[in-house]
């Protein structure tokens, strides 16, 4: 049910922006489009020459086997262009996957698109913009990412999720734990491109707004998901819900502010000691 005032928020992203979704009032906030596993740079690429289709996908799941269509078709963009919400929610949790061609266009390779057996060709690693825009045209799809959300949305309705992986975790008996140490090389250098990102998003659309709260917090064992560095301790989602809910409930007409959102603490016998003011831009 959607109520008559409550604002509807779509989604570019991962599961870290749909979960937080989930803590939000639901007479305020309902989630609208979703676009998962797929990267800017494919979402803004041309088209295949022939769509895939549904039928060619065998995962088990609806969700996963329309979120790889939508990627490979291009029509994710076009389906917040035909319908858009009161807000996008943005984050880049998916350019932790590689690029590659498939169609004779250019696809993410996410493990969904492993998993069902699909060919492709030429993939592409990158970790920085300096390989990014030495090797490909990654900065001008970037780019022109930017420059097709802002042409669906105000900008001050464009609500950057700055999501970093976690290198720690807390166990199902509470301890806190780091992941292995080939884990975390890999979380850092794609923390180092989520940022390099997230500042040129920002850098091209100053006046959208954003919720950092990553730092804060760690993963959690517990999680619904299962244990990954993009799975999140369940205190992180709900705060990040009142982070979206102060931009789109109690200001939605300021195009730039920053305002404390939360006070976050753990005991450190319990879980974990932290103590900061968490800011909303």
């Amino acid at each position: 049910m959607i109520y008559n005032n409550c604002k509807t928020i779509d989604i570019f992203g991962s599961c870290i922006s749909r979960d937080a979704l989930e803590f939000c009032p639901k007479s305020n906030i309902a989630c609208g489009q979703y676009i998962a596993r797929s990267s800017f740079s494919s979402a803004v690429a041309s088209p295949p020459a022939t769509d895939l289709e549904m039928q060619e996908i065998d995962l088990g799941s609806n969700f996963q086997a329309r979120s790889i269509v939508q990627d490979v078709n291009k029509t994710g963009l076009k389906k917040l262009k035909s319908d858009p919400g009161d807000y996008l929610l943005v984050d880049f949790f998916e350019e932790r996957f590689p690029i590659a061609q498939a169609k004779g266009t250019m696809i993410t390779l996410s493990s969904e698109y492993l998993k069902s057996g699909l060919d492709y060709s030429n993939k592409i690693v990158w970790r920085n913009l300096n390989e990014m825009a030495h090797q490909t045209t990654f900065l001008e799809l970037f780019d022109r990412f930017t420059d097709a959300i802002s042409g669906i949305y105000p900008t001050e309705r464009i609500v950057l999720h700055k999501a970093f992986l976690c290198n720690e975790y807390i166990s199902n008996d509470g301890s806190i734990l780091s992941f292995s140490d080939d884990v975390v090389a890999w979380n850092n250098s794609i923390n180092d491109k989520l940022r390099a990102l997230y500042d040129r998003f920002e850098m091209n659309l100053p006046a959208c707004r954003s919720i950092d709260l990553c730092r804060y917090f760690i993963g959690s064992a517990s999680n619904k998901w299962g244990l990954a560095s993009t799975h999140y301790q369940e205190e992180y989602y709900a705060h990040a819900a009142k982070a979206i809910g102060n931009i789109v409930i109690h200001k939605p007409k300021l195009p730039l502010f920053k305002a404390s959102a939360a006070l976050i603490h753990f005991n450190r016998n319990q879980s974990l000691s932290r103590l900061s003011k968490v800011h909303v831009r």
